[in-house]
């Protein structure tokens, strides 16, 4: 059994939904742990894109894929299209989709480099590219769609802004945050930035050469800002374990639940001939990192020799939601596509004996309650509403919950009481899961139900 102390005023949950990739909102847990889930990979589709630092970005019905791609040849010491001189020349493609399947590359002859599906071939923005859809209210209209390029000796990130998924322009002529020598060569990955709702500013993750230690070592660094412009201080979060080279953060905030800030970085063995696989991680609104499995890897190479390879294992940045029950993840150099049950990233997992999870207490703002989760076919689940204290609450009680078995991703519990009152808001309690065979993945008090 695992039982945490509970001394804390109630946990404001509002509506937020909460996924379990720790015991956050766990108070005691008995015969129920916490089970990481991997995705299921398809075989490529030949449509997909194919390239490096790949973003998609889920807009207005369609899905926008941003990849590096390269015009097959040098292109010359002076070239525009090269990261750096020697270089071989790139260039930022674009794709759409409608369902995250199938894919297109419409030609946009935006520039006159020969390549049709071009979306930006010049320095800084040719290496990588990284846009993001501003979901700031206050954002002008013509920088509703925002990006981030650039590397250390270019002069660091540079920033870019459209009205629209495809006509981007640079943001002035200087590094939005400018490189640092105390980082070493950085920010050649996949930088990443977005409009944080949880923390009201923006959030930028980038990669730096140097562990909070002071040990040499691929990390991931974090600075803030409220208008784009200007940036914070930077912030050296704890997030490697020992050995580790992590190239890219991916670190965007989940779309069910803003909350929570959801990567897969790409980790990097240099002493195992450059290999390289994938990890995940968590953070609420730019806490702590959380590493599910203690650190272990999330997607593995598998028996393809071609996955051992160095830089054969980035997935495309952002969770695409391809049907109510399914998000895709695509992995950006094999073309393959992962599966994973909407939320089903970590679970509160029972076996075949009965367990019992019960959360800390939480304070009930209205809302429906609303459970994401599976049971075999001989499991079932069953909740309670309890006082702090622990006692039932009058109507909400296990023995008169209607036992359920069977796989929801909104499954609203029904209790068989004549004298049950709806809860009222402000009401301070404790909710009891009593689960067998059972994988319970999010929980949340829904006002839209």
């Amino acid at each position: 059994m695992i039982e945490w102390q509970d001394f804390s005023s109630p946990y404001e949950i509002g509506n937020r939904r909460e996924l379990f990739p720790d015991d956050f909102l766990t108070w005691r847990r008995n015969g129920v742990g916490l089970r990481l889930h991997e995705p299921s990979a398809h075989p490529p589709e030949k449509t997909q894109p194919v390239g490096y630092y790949m973003t998609m970005l889920q807009r207005d019905g369609k899905i926008h894929c941003y990849y590096r791609s390269d015009f097959g040849k040098f292109t010359g010491a002076d070239s525009p299209y090269s990261v750096k001189p020697g270089f071989i020349g790139e260039y930022t493609a674009y794709a759409q989709s409608t369902y995250g399947i199938k894919f297109l590359s419409p030609p946009l002859f935006l520039h006159d480099c020969g390549v049709p599906d071009v979306l930006l071939c010049m320095r800084p923005g040719v290496h990588n590219f990284v846009p993001f859809y501003d979901e700031n209210p206050n954002c002008p209209a013509d920088e509703r769609y925002k990006a981030v390029a650039g590397v250390s000796d270019q002069g660091g990130l540079f920033g870019f802004a459209s009205p629209d998924p495809i006509h981007f322009r640079q943001i002035g002529t200087s590094p939005l945050i400018p490189a640092r020598p105390e980082w070493g060569y950085c920010m050649d990955s996949q930088n990443v930035a977005f409009w944080s709702e949880a923390e009201q500013c923006y959030v930028c993750y980038f990669r730096i050469n140097t562990l909070p230690s002071g040990e040499k070592a691929r990390t991931v660094c974090r600075v803030t800002s409220r208008d784009f412009r200007h940036w914070s201080e930077p912030e050296y979060p704890q997030l490697n374990y020992p050995g580790e080279n992590l190239y890219v953060s991916l670190l965007a905030p989940y779309p069910r639940a803003k909350h929570f800030y959801i990567g897969t970085p790409t980790r990097y063995f240099e002493d195992r001939g450059s290999a390289t696989d994938i990890a995940l991680i968590f953070s609420r609104a730019g806490g702590e990192f959380i590493r599910p499995g203690n650190g272990t890897a999330w997607i593995k190479p598998g028996p393809d020799a071609e996955r051992w390879k160095n830089r054969s294992n980035y997935l495309a940045y952002n969770i695409v939601q391809t049907s109510p029950e399914e998000m895709s993840l695509y992995h950006a150099k094999s073309g393959v596509r992962y599966t994973l049950r909407t939320d089903g990233f970590v679970s509160l997992s029972a076996g075949m004996e009965t367990g019992e999870w019960i959360s800390k207490v939480i304070k009930f703002d209205g809302g429906t309650l609303e459970f994401n989760l599976s049971t075999s076919a001989g499991g079932s689940f069953q909740v309670e509403l309890q006082t702090p204290d622990g006692k039932p609450i009058p109507g909400y009680s296990l023995e008169e919950h209607v036992l359920f078995y069977g796989d929801r991703i909104s499954y609203v519990p029904e209790w068989n009481s004549a004298c049950r009152a709806p809860l009222v808001p402000g009401t301070a309690l404790r909710i009891r899961c009593v689960m067998r065979d059972c994988d319970l993945y999010s929980v949340c008090f829904n006002k839209t139900t």
